[in-house]
């Protein structure tokens, strides 16, 4: 290679002109003698040659017309239509996944406040505790019943004391579609 920076430079200037075909006779017959002998100047060469090419696969060829712009608008009609619709639905799903969220959460907090025994919204009553089967019958049942013959009784009767027990009641009010829903918990307490 007997060429110098400067004229792979001269041979840069003139690869556009060249590959554009205005170049003078003689100034191809000097560019294609130093391509030749450059082969760096034979790779710039084929650098420019692709990025021309690739430029014009950028540029439309054609005017595209009429056509292409009464499809785009019925292509953005149909999306204009499609895009209310599209919203909603993603509303409903998206509410409809708050609603069972809040409404797991409601129940976690619930439970969680049952299982520790809170006694904020709670009364505690006393309650007669039964003693006897009898007792713990509805009073209808007791009645219906045939009374069987007294059996002899060996010892005096002994009253059997009825202790009271303490109850605990916890109320629970919410509303519901403008309805009061109330319900009541009862638990016995230890004596």
């Amino acid at each position: 290679m007997t060429d110098t920076p400067s004229d792979c430079q001269q041979a840069e200037a003139l690869f556009e002109d060249f590959l554009d075909g205005a170049l003078s006779p003689e100034e191809t017959r000097w560019l294609s003698a130093h391509l030749q002998q450059c082969d760096d100047c034979q790779e710039e060469l084929w650098s420019v040659r692709l990025g021309r090419k690739g430029r014009e696969l950028l540029v439309p060829a054609k005017d595209p017309g009429p056509a292409l712009a009464e499809r785009r608008g019925w292509v953005l009609a149909q999306i204009g239509e499609e895009a209310p619709r599209a919203r909603r639905l993603h509303l409903v799903r998206r509410w409809w996944w708050v609603a069972a969220s809040a409404a797991a959460i409601v129940l976690a907090v619930f439970l969680a406040w049952r299982a520790t025994g809170s006694v904020e919204q709670s009364r505690t009553i006393v309650v007669e505790q039964p003693t006897t089967p009898e007792d713990e019958l509805p009073k209808a049942v007791v009645e219906q019943e045939p009374e069987a013959p007294p059996a002899p009784e060996a010892t005096p009767p002994v009253e059997i004391a009825k202790a009271p027990v303490e109850r605990k009641v916890t109320e629970v009010r919410f509303f519901w579609d403008g309805v009061q829903i109330v319900w009541f918990f009862d638990s016995h307490f230890k004596p």
